[in-house]
């Protein structure tokens, strides 16, 4: 096996994840927009000034915004911590996130060691579906 230099902490970061899939996402928007261009089909329809483009652009957003927290999900294996939905062990919302002292660097920084950044994400998570 090849050493790779991980020794506290042998598995991907969580937020290198999540930025990973969403360049892999990017890219591959990138590649179907150059296909379709290169078919060069003409429409008659015009997107500027209306407002198709302002609420898709708010719809791939929220998009984004989604895939990034479901890489995070994955990436810090809450779901193993916090297994129902949308219930997170009981609780809608989680006593954890309205700890002032939760709120620090610290806790973002090393989401496997405690339980505050995964109930975060899974907060988010089912904020998203309300």
């Amino acid at each position: 096996m090849v050493a790779s230099g991980l020794i506290e902490r042998p598995w991907v970061n969580a937020y290198k994840l999540s930025i990973h899939l969403l360049i892999a996402v990017c890219v591959f928007v990138a590649l179907l927009w150059t296909y379709l261009k290169s078919l060069d089909i003409h429409s008659d329809i015009e997107l500027v000034g209306t407002n198709i483009l302002k609420t898709s652009s708010i719809l791939l957003g929220i998009i984004a915004f989604q895939l990034f927290l479901g890489g995070m999900l994955s990436g810090m294996k809450a779901a193993v911590i916090y297994p129902t939905w949308p219930d997170m062990n009981g609780a809608y919302f989680p006593d954890i996130i309205f700890i002032k002292e939760e709120w620090n660097l610290s806790n973002f920084y090393n989401y496997d060691r405690n339980s505050f950044m995964p109930a975060l994400i899974h907060f988010c998570i089912e904020i998203q579906h309300i």
